[in-house]
């Protein structure tokens, strides 16, 4: 996969996931509901991405009541980063190779 392979984050590969820590960025803690309003996703189905990117330590979560906040971790930071100029370092190249390829015109009537 090329020299940024090693910086693409599995964690992160998911794109909820991955707009979560884009969206704790900050590091403002932000309550549940408001992740979810702006993942726009189904309760179970954030509750499960938030795990796992505490599991890994993206995230931290601060218990509230009635809803727990959370924010992105410095860990969670560099690893944002990190995935984020691995994608960059990815587009950069197709675009390259796009550019470089000459778009044919298929020939009419024959088969190549």
């Amino acid at each position: 996969m090329g020299d940024y392979d090693h910086a693409l984050n599995r964690a992160l590969s998911h794109p909820i996931r991955l707009f979560i820590v884009t969206y704790l960025a900050d590091g403002a803690w932000r309550d549940t509901a408001a992740i979810r309003a702006e993942t726009d996703t189904a309760a179970q189905t954030l509750t499960g991405h938030l795990a796992r990117l505490r599991a890994v330590g993206y995230i931290e979560a601060r218990p509230g009541q009635p809803t727990h906040y959370w924010r992105i971790t410095p860990l969670g930071c560099t690893r944002l980063t990190d995935h984020v100029t691995a994608l960059e370092a990815m587009v950069t190249r197709v675009r390259r190779i796009l550019a470089d390829t000459t778009p044919t015109t298929p020939t009419q009537g024959r088969t190549p």
